[in-house]
């Protein structure tokens, strides 16, 4: 299960105006890094055959079989981190953070 706080699903939803990406789902895509980090890639894209589907505050989330693992508890949100306002991925499965 993927959660999208309201502030992130804000974001994404102005992002997917602006991109003319309104209806398409937002992929979440992860791999484990050498240093046992997990880096993480999103954009919007349509379903895929396998992908599992979430829907977390009006925004459909869809992740492929093989990051699924990684992004298990995985709370999406979106705010100042490091001085530099972004998404932040808030992931039970990363060493990292």
């Amino acid at each position: 299960m993927i959660e999208v706080t309201e502030t992130a699903a804000q974001a994404v939803m102005t992002s997917a105006a602006s991109n003319e990406c309104e209806g398409m789902a937002l992929r979440i895509a992860a791999r484990r890094e050498a240093d046992s980090g997990i880096q993480y890639q999103m954009g919007f894209d349509d379903p895929r055959e396998g992908d599992a589907a979430f829907e977390s505050n009006g925004v459909t989330v869809v992740v492929d079989p093989l990051s699924r693992p990684l992004l298990n508890g995985l709370v999406l949100d979106f705010g100042e981190l490091e001085g530099v306002v972004q998404f932040v991925f808030i992931n039970p499965n990363d060493s990292q953070g």
